[in-house]
């Protein structure tokens, strides 16, 4: 009962009671956790965070997060973040100059993510106009300084990534154009330090390869030998030193994910394998279960060891829900399938990260007298839990993960409180332990 109380307080911002005075002021925090136990390894917050953060990225021993804060003018102002990922120290922020920027806003973060290529992290930005339409900003990931931009980039839905893709050394970007209502998409090879534009891989008009559904990004991927564009109409696999196309995949509407030597392809109740220079079917596993449930399959990622697949699916007799589909990736066989929130809304742009041990999962009960939110690694072998965090309740995002650590991205809440006249200062926070 006073746990529920003093959440009601904090959400209403400034409070009396009997003499005391509240105040509740949001944080936001970055945890690292030991892959193995669950256990915090260190927790850093994330100063410029007032409204929302990105979903933490992680290479070459740094973790990346965006931070959204607010300016004088009541305009919003995003800040992109490198810190250790051994210590937790931060090592450089990066803030859009504001002249240069001054079309900045929260969806930048609020569900869209950076990402990391070799030296190079990239995030995205609308210019500051129409003509130029969304800007690729590549920062330097040593030294958190900008290298370069490149104007009309392909436009990053919510959920996504930058479309950029790294082959035998050679940065490729998805630019497009729209003439008098005609869209001309380019897949383009970048010179890596300087942004300038090398040659044309791809081009293409929307009527001739597709145009691209919302919600199914990234559509641009590749292995150590070969890139791939996905659309509505198929997934074209390309050589990224000529622009030759090797084969497609003729399956509408999908989403996929590329690891190693094999494509796997989502669509709809469907989950298909196929060689990545061949194109050739490898497997297909079918969830009849979800005809009867009315549920679908949405996010999918993979590696050499597992498939995991977000479902939009309830429970027996629940209204909503998600689950987490884990399949084996070599032969297609269902390894487990868990359970993961009882809502929809508060897990659309959820992925399940793995490492070599464990699947991670964000969990979340939003009803009933055991609400709960949090992290949850489930073994990879047979979804046993292994451990839990339990965080604040608040709309969930994926974690990240480099083998050893996960990093995850909570919201907090300072209480303030103070006695007229004497002042005193304590914490609380919800549902997790703060230092």
């Amino acid at each position: 009962m006073l746990k529920r109380v003093i959440i009601g307080l904090a959400v209403l911002g400034v409070i009396a009671y009997g003499g005391w005075q509240f105040l509740s002021q949001p944080e936001y925090w970055l945890y690292s956790l030991d892959a193995k136990t669950g256990n915090v390894v260190w927790s850093t917050m994330l100063p410029n965070s007032k409204r929302s953060t990105s979903i933490p990225v992680t290479a070459e021993g740094r973790v990346f997060v965006g931070q959204v804060t607010s300016i004088e003018d009541n305009n919003e102002a995003i800040s992109l973040s490198a810190f250790d990922a051994a210590s937790g120290k931060l090592l450089w922020e990066f803030m859009p100059d504001r002249k240069q920027f001054p079309r900045q806003d929260s969806i930048t973060w609020y569900a869209q993510r950076p990402y990391a290529l070799g030296d190079l992290v990239f995030m995205t930005l609308r210019g500051a106009d129409d003509d130029k339409g969304v800007l690729l900003l590549a920062i330097d990931a040593q030294t958190g300084t900008l290298r370069w931009t490149l104007d009309h980039h392909f436009e990053a839905d919510q959920g996504a990534r930058p479309e950029v893709a790294l082959v035998n050394g050679k940065l490729i970007a998805l630019q497009w154009q729209n003439v008098d209502g005609a869209f001309t998409y380019f897949a383009r090879v970048i010179e890596p330090q300087t942004g300038k534009v090398l040659t044309d891989l791809l081009t293409w008009k929307s009527g001739e390869w597709g145009t691209f559904d919302s919600f199914h990004d990234p559509f641009l991927q590749s292995n150590a030998d070969m890139a791939f564009i996905l659309t509505d109409k198929a997934i074209y696999a390309f050589d990224p030193e000529t622009g030759e196309r090797r084969f497609s995949i003729e399956v509408p509407s999908a989403r996929y994910a590329v690891s190693g030597d094999m494509v796997f392809v989502q669509r709809v109740y469907d989950i298909m394998a196929y060689d990545a220079h061949t194109g050739q079917q490898r497997w297909k596993y079918h969830a009849k279960q979800l005809d009867q449930m009315h549920g679908y399959f949405s996010w999918i990622v993979a590696d050499h060891d597992t498939v995991r697949i977000i479902c939009n699916c309830a429970e027996q007799n629940a209204h909503d829900g998600t689950a987490v589909y884990v399949l084996d990736a070599q032969t297609g066989q269902l390894r487990f399938t868990q359970a993961t929130s009882d809502s929809y809304a508060f897990t659309y742009f959820l992925r399940a990260p793995a490492t070599d041990d464990v699947v991670l999962t964000s969990i979340g009960r939003y009803s009933g007298a055991d609400e709960l939110t949090g992290i949850a690694a489930l073994d990879a072998k047979d979804g046993s839990l292994r451990w839990q965090f339990v965080t604040a309740p608040t709309r969930l995002k994926p974690p990240a993960t480099d083998g050893e650590h996960v990093f995850v991205t909570t919201f907090d809440t300072r209480l303030r409180s103070w006695l007229t006249p004497m002042n005193t200062d304590w914490r609380f926070s919800v549902g997790v332990e703060v230092p």
